[in-house]
């Protein structure tokens, strides 16, 4: 390949076409990028200061724009004369891009849209200048609904539509914790058009084997299996107790309830009974017994006998008279009860899971949430369900 050969291929492959001195190190590296291609190094200009300068001179910038200003991209001239007027924006509407599939999608696009769309296309380009500025209408008819249908490999749908309508807009692919970028603002897109209530997944980050709450409800699931297994409910005076534990053993979709939460299913209905649960077994822990309930028995070569009794003053005096009710396994269990947290404080769980919540989607970066009649941008969000071990959230009201 001679001289005049390696400065037209490398103009084709510069953005604008051409290039100037002094030259930038990108307009370099893709120099010695051709080189390297070809077997040979910088000497074929080595005692030749000003060839290089020349060789610009004498060369005609190339014309055909379709190979100058999208690289990989072919073009029909047609739609090159409607991009000329905001060549700029497209160029930077292309280096936006995270390349590999997604360029192979757009090549697809731009080769099936026809003349109307293209000039639709053209019209939107960097139409708009935040994300607010994005309604239904834009995302649900013409070319703006096929944009937005674009889902490359590890790219979100409204990712590349976003990008094309919002000045400086730029899609991260895979390995960002966001999906897109508008100066220095970052966004994470979902699409939820199915409907206006649809719970959005959170992915690993979700995951609720992460969280202390989940792990305080499958605790409260083992200690109901104590009281069931040791006859307690036998002994406990207290319809709502038996209530929430016919409950969780209620059996549909699946299983029973003892069976589906430890599994990562557990829904507002499952949120609701926990709580009237939590209450009930803590106007049972904490009874209003002022005296004793349970004495210890030891004697020699024996093992010490727990009971629980009667209650008895606390100021006994001489003689007192001890009326046994049964062993103390229940008033153990009744122990481990007043250790929950949530027992003490049946509100602190719909506290812990907003916290949770809170804390995962985190603050900093806002959803773009894209639904059947219109799109939101929040970073407020409660708990929807927990679904596949996974936290699903809603937007708030």
């Amino acid at each position: 390949m001679d001289k005049d050969s390696i400065i037209q291929e490398w103009f084709y492959r510069l953005p604008k076409g051409y290039a100037n001195a002094p030259y930038t190190k990108a307009e370099m590296a893709m120099l010695h990028e051709i080189l390297e291609e070809n077997g040979l190094n910088g000497s074929v200009f080595v005692n030749e200061v000003d060839q290089l300068d020349q060789a610009f001179l004498k060369a005609e910038p190339v014309e055909d724009l379709k190979e100058a200003i999208t690289g990989d991209f072919n073009l029909s001239d047609d739609f090159l004369n409607l991009l000329q007027p905001k060549m700029d924006d497209f160029e930077e509407f292309l280096a936006g891009m995270p390349g590999g599939t997604t360029d192979i999608m757009l090549q697809n696009f731009f080769d099936n849209i026809s003349k109307q769309e293209q000039v639709e296309f053209v019209k939107i380009l960097y139409s708009r200048t935040s994300v607010e500025q994005i309604d239904k209408n834009d995302y649900t008819k013409g070319v703006g609904a096929k944009l937005y249908n674009l889902e490359p490999k590890g790219i979100g749908r409204g990712e590349i539509f976003l990008a094309t309508l919002i000045k400086g807009g730029k899609v991260s692919g895979g390995g960002e914790s966001f999906d897109l970028t508008v100066g220095p603002d970052r966004y994470e897109v979902k699409d939820y058009r199915v409907s206006d209530s649809s719970a959005i997944r959170l992915g690993t980050k979700g995951n609720v084997v992460r969280f202390p709450f989940w792990k305080n409800l499958i605790e409260t699931l083992e200690l109901m299996e104590e009281l069931e297994e040791s006859g307690a409910f036998d002994q406990i005076d207290d319809n709502d107790i038996k209530l929430f534990a016919k409950y969780l053993n209620t059996s549909k979709r699946g299983g029973t309830r003892y069976q589906m939460i430890p599994t990562g299913e557990f829904n507002k209905t499952d949120l609701k009974q926990f709580i009237a649960g939590y209450k009930a077994l803590g106007n049972f822990a904490q009874a209003d017994a002022k005296g004793y309930t349970m004495v210890t028995l030891r004697g020699p070569n024996i093992k010490p006998l727990a009971l629980t009794i009667d209650e008895i003053p606390a100021d006994i005096k001489d003689k007192v008279t001890l009326n046994v009710q049964s062993d103390a396994g229940l008033e153990n269990l009744v122990t481990k009860l007043r250790r929950n947290e949530y027992i003490r404080n049946p509100e602190q769980l719909e506290t812990d899971i907003q916290s949770t919540v809170d804390k995962t989607v985190g603050q900093e970066i806002p959803f773009i949430v894209f639904r059947k009649n219109d799109i939101k941008i929040t970073k407020d969000f409660k708990l929807a369900t927990i679904s596949q071990g996974g936290i699903k959230i809603i937007e708030k009201e």
